[in-house]
């Protein structure tokens, strides 16, 4: 399986994902601010990204967006945001960056079975 970065300025949330995510035999890198982000995808190019959308420095829109002027984010199939907000506006706004969105507090079985669905490539 490809690697995953998991971005969340919250270290419980952080060590719970990538915890989870290791134990389904996925590599993990974590990143707790959006510069650490774009360091690490610039150097791992993970398959998918779980991004928390609130960050101390950069937002996950922000990091979206630098991702995309990189050319990073064509690298990466999959983004899945995470957000405390379950607004239309949030959802509008992850449509529009291609990617999918994912509700705080989240079942631990929702989120691998969206990254499962994510980090899989597509038999198309």
């Amino acid at each position: 399986m490809g690697g995953i970065l998991v971005v969340d300025d919250d270290p419980a949330n952080r060590r719970l994902i990538q915890m989870a995510l290791e134990l389904e035999g996925y590599a993990v890198t974590t990143a707790a601010t959006g510069h650490e982000a774009l360091a690490q995808a610039a150097v791992q190019q993970p398959v998918a990204i779980l991004l928390d959308v609130e960050l101390p420095d950069l937002d996950g829109w922000e990091v979206l967006d630098t991702l995309g002027a990189l050319g990073t984010v064509a690298a990466v199939p999959s983004v899945l945001l995470l957000s405390a907000s379950d607004g239309a506006r949030i959802r509008r706004a992850a449509q529009q960056h291609g990617a999918a969105v994912l509700t705080k507090p989240f079942d631990l079985d929702v989120l691998l079975e969206k990254v499962e669905r994510l980090a899989t490539p597509s038999s198309a």
